[in-house]
């Protein structure tokens, strides 16, 4: 036995996608799959579907079983009546550039929830702050959005110490902080971090693949002593462009190491790639 018949009308399902399946050939075509046909009349055609179909929940549906009837390749296509054409985004292109270039640097690229929790985020890292919180976290591990990457990395390399060294890690990733005049009152940004933990890491190595993204990405920075509770003191920069902080960079704080449970040195380096909307 099959459903109830439902009616379904021409002029709203079948006539916008195939518009040269008339009524006649849409019976035809949705006999040959399985429907049942009960009338065509009215721009409308009353169907039954076996009760089998039970993957038959939309209009769409319908639509591609007949199509499939009618066969693909008779359907001439048609281009879409769109005043853009499809293409990369500018953060797609820009994560993607990155990327190739941390690649090629001999990083090996992580992906990390940006979830994460006020400890991980905050404590760790011998700092202080303010997070996005979740309303109804179902984790304490989970319960705020993460405000910079670097911690994740971290995160990463504490649960491979028993891999080989030199580890170089990096992610490309979203934070999410607090903005005021955004209309959700927080805004998305797009960034990259690195880090690199092994007996000899140094300012100097890693102040040079600083620069070495920044000159890729064809920005006109300025590099400035920095003072960061999670970095050693003398030993971090701050990276500008037009005079605005875009990133840091430097020796982790050996406290933060040993928070982490790490057993070598840390260097590391965070930059604001895009800024997203709110």
């Amino acid at each position: 036995m099959g459903r109830a018949p439902l009616e379904r009308c021409f002029s709203r399902t079948i006539k916008p996608v195939f518009e040269d399946i008339e009524i006649k050939a849409a019976h035809l075509h949705g006999e040959k799959i399985g429907y049942g046909i009960t009338s065509t009349k009215g721009g409308k055609i009353g169907i039954t579907i076996a009760p089998y179909r039970m993957d038959i929940i939309h209009n769409v549906d319908i639509i591609e079983d007949v199509a499939i009837g009618y066969g693909y390749n008779n359907i001439e296509p048609v281009l879409p009546k769109l005043a853009t054409v499809g293409g990369q985004s500018k953060i797609a292109k820009i994560t993607n550039k990155v990327t190739d270039l941390m690649v090629g640097l001999g990083f090996q690229e992580v992906v990390t929830f940006v979830l994460t929790s006020r400890d991980n985020n905050l404590t760790k890292m011998n700092i202080d702050g303010e997070l996005v919180e979740i309303a109804n976290p179902t984790s304490s591990e989970y319960d705020v959005c993460r405000a910079w990457l670097l911690p994740n990395l971290m995160k990463i390399l504490s649960v491979n110490k028993h891999r080989d060294y030199p580890q170089k890690v990096f992610e490309v990733g979203d934070v999410v902080v607090f903005d005021n005049e955004a209309e959700t009152g927080t805004r998305t940004m797009r960034k990259l971090a690195g880090a690199i933990s092994y007996d000899n890491a140094n300012l100097t190595e890693i102040k040079s693949i600083v620069e070495t993204v920044l000159y890729n990405l064809g920005y006109n920075y300025a590099i400035e002593a920095l003072s960061h509770s999670g970095f050693i003191e003398t030993r971090a920069g701050e990276i500008l462009v037009d005079g605005k902080a875009i990133g840091l960079f430097g020796e982790i704080n050996p406290k933060v190491i040993e928070n982490w449970k790490l057993e070598k040195p840390v260097i590391g380096f965070e930059i604001l790639l895009l800024t997203q909307t709110g």
